[in-house]
C-alpha cells in the first residue's frame, strides 16, 4: 500500500470516528422523557445498600421496613463493599476485568454521593444514568462505534455531561424533566468536575493504553514447624492446689481440733478458757504509715473529747459544791438568827 493510499484510509477512519463521536453526543443528550428508571429501575433503587432511611416508604415499613438484595453475590463486611458489589452486578461487569474495576469504583462513588446528599430514589436513578452515560460517551463501547483506542476530548465529554444534567433540571415536556433543583445541580457539577473530569487524563490512559502484565517470580522461605510429640507419650501432671484453698482447709481443721479440745475441757473441768489470737497482717510500709496516722488521729480525737468532758464535769462539780456551801451558809445564818431571837425573848 502506497503512502497516499494509507493516508486516505487513515482519513476515512478519522472521519468515521468524528461521525461516531457526534452520534454519541446526540444519543446521550437526547433521552426519551429523561433517564429516570432507565439504567437503574425502581426495584433496584429500593434494594441499594446504604439507601437513606428517608427514602423508605410506609408500605415498605409495613413489609418489615428492610429490603435486602436477593443475590448471594452481594457480599461484603462494610456497606461500601456491599455497595460496590451491588453496582458490579447492576452493570454486569466481569470480575476478571481490571478496567471493569475502575468503572465500578467510579459508579460506586457516584452512588455514595447520592446517598450522602440524601437524594431520593428518583434522583439517584437519574444521576446514576447521567454518570454512566457520561463515562460511556467518553470511552466508547460496542454500541457507540468508537474503538478502544479513542477517547473523547475532555471538553466534549463535559459538554455531553452538561447537556444531560440540564435535561434533568428543567421541566420542558417531553424532552426535559426537572429532577434536580439549582442547589443540587451545583453539587453534582462540583462532584463531577472534582472527581471524574479532574482525573480525566488518567481514565483516558487506563482505557486506551494496553497495560503489559509482568509476572515476577519470588522465592519465599517458609519455616516448617516442628512435629508435635505424640499424645501417647504424654505424662499426666497433677493439678496444683491453690494456696488459698490449702489455707482455708487448714483453718477448718484447726477449728475442728479446737472445738474438740474445748468440749473435752468442759466435760472435765466444767468451764472453758478460750484464747484467740489474731494473726497480724503485715502491710506495706507506706500503707502502715497511713494506718498509724489515722489511728493516732483517732486517739487524739478521743483524748480531746475525754479531756473536754472531764473539764465540763469538773466545772459542774465545782458549781454544785459552791451551791451546797452557799446553801449551808444560808442555813447556818437562818439558824443563828433563830437562836438570837429566842435569847431575846427569854
Amino acid at each position: 500500500m502506497s503512502d497516499s493510499e494509507q493516508n486516505i484510509v487513515e482519513g476515512e477512519e478519522a472521519e468515521n470516528v468524528v461521525e461516531a463521536t457526534e452520534e454519541v453526543v446526540q444519543e446521550v443528550v437526547k433521552p426519551e422523557r429523561g433517564l429516570i428508571w432507565v439504567d437503574l429501575n425502581e426495584d433496584q433503587a429500593r434494594i441499594m445498600p446504604g439507601r437513606p432511611e428517608e427514602n423508605i416508604t410506609e408500605d415498605e415499613k409495613g413489609d418489615g421496613g428492610k429490603i435486602t438484595f436477593d443475590d448471594e453475590n452481594i457480599v461484603g463486611d462494610t456497606t461500601m463493599a456491599r455497595r460496590r458489589n451491588y453496582v458490579k452486578q447492576i452493570l454486569n461487569v466481569n470480575n476478571d476485568e481490571v478496567r471493569g474495576d475502575i468503572y465500578v469504583d467510579y459508579m460506586a462513588n457516584a452512588v455514595l454521593f447520592c446517598q450522602e446528599n440524601k437524594f431520593t430514589d428518583e434522583q439517584t436513578s437519574g444521576f446514576f444514568a447521567i454518570a454512566k452515560r457520561t463515562f460511556h460517551a467518553s470511552k466508547g463501547d460496542e454500541t457507540t462505534k468508537i474503538t478502544s483506542a479513542t477517547f473523547l476530548k475532555r471538553d466534549d465529554a463535559y459538554k455531553a455531561f452538561h447537556n444531560l444534567l440540564m435535561q434533568h433540571s428543567v421541566e420542558e415536556a417531553p424532552e426535559r424533566v426537572k429532577v434536580f433543583n439549582k442547589e443540587e445541580v451545583k453539587k453534582i457539577t462540583v462532584f463531577m468536575t472534582s472527581t471524574y473530569f479532574r482525573q480525566y487524563k488518567a481514565y483516558e490512559v487506563a482505557f486506551t493504553q494496553e497495560q503489559e502484565l509482568r509476572r515476577l517470580p519470588l522465592d519465599v522461605v517458609v519455616e516448617t514447624p516442628l512435629r508435635p510429640t505424640p499424645l501417647i507419650a504424654a505424662t499426666e501432671v497433677p493439678r496444683p492446689v491453690p494456696k488459698k484453698v490449702v489455707e482455708e482447709n487448714s483453718e477448718v481443721i484447726d477449728s475442728d481440733n479446737m472445738n474438740s479440745n474445748d468440749e473435752n475441757k468442759m466435760d472435765d473441768e466444767g468451764k472453758t478458757d478460750v484464747v484467740e489470737e489474731e494473726e497480724m497482717i503485715e502491710l506495706p510500709e507506706h500503707l502502715q504509715e497511713i494506718v498509724n496516722k489515722k489511728v493516732q488521729e483517732e486517739q487524739d480525737r478521743i483524748n480531746k473529747e475525754l479531756e473536754d468532758m472531764t473539764q465540763t464535769l469538773e466545772k459542774k462539780r465545782l458549781l454544785i459544791v459552791n451551791e451546797e456551801e452557799a446553801a449551808v451558809e444560808q442555813v447556818e445564818e437562818t439558824t443563828n438568827e433563830g437562836e438570837g431571837e429566842a435569847t431575846t425573848d427569854e
